[in-house]
């Protein structure tokens, strides 16, 4: 076995532990939280053992309905809006901007591109070969 297969199964097997620790902490964790008693009015709690503990907080995740905040908005005006939310500009799809950014009128695609900043991570994915490791 050459230098790259070594990382590659190194990888692949660190890969199936962290993959398999995940989902195990995650019912742990989901145990301890159910163990946990808020006090009244706070988000936080602890659930103690001997010699440890652990913090439970409740995280609220909001997603906000476009249409009604559109009528929110006529309904409190640009001014009282503009001080509570923002308007946030994203692509329609991925598709269009780069199809406009390739073929788009040259003065046009600047202001566009100017506005963009890609960043890139590798994203490494281990797969078992048909017949198993080292095949």
């Amino acid at each position: 076995m050459n230098d790259v297969e070594r990382l590659i199964h190194k990888g692949l097997k660190l890969r199936c532990s962290i993959d398999g620790l995940k989902k195990e902490l995650e019912a742990v964790n989901r145990d301890v939280a159910a163990l946990a008693e808020f006090p009244e009015g706070k988000a936080t709690a602890y659930v103690c053992g001997e010699g440890c503990r652990a913090r439970v907080s409740l995280r609220e995740y909001e997603k906000w309905d476009q249409t009604r905040l559109d009528d929110a908005r006529r309904l409190l005006g640009e001014e009282l809006f503009g001080t509570l939310f923002r308007r946030v500009w994203e692509p329609v799809s991925r598709r269009e901007v780069q199809g406009f950014l390739r073929h788009g009128p040259r003065e046009l695609r600047a202001v566009v591109q100017a506005a963009r900043e890609a960043r890139t991570a590798p994203l490494v994915v281990y797969e078992l070969n048909a017949g198993g490791v080292g095949e």
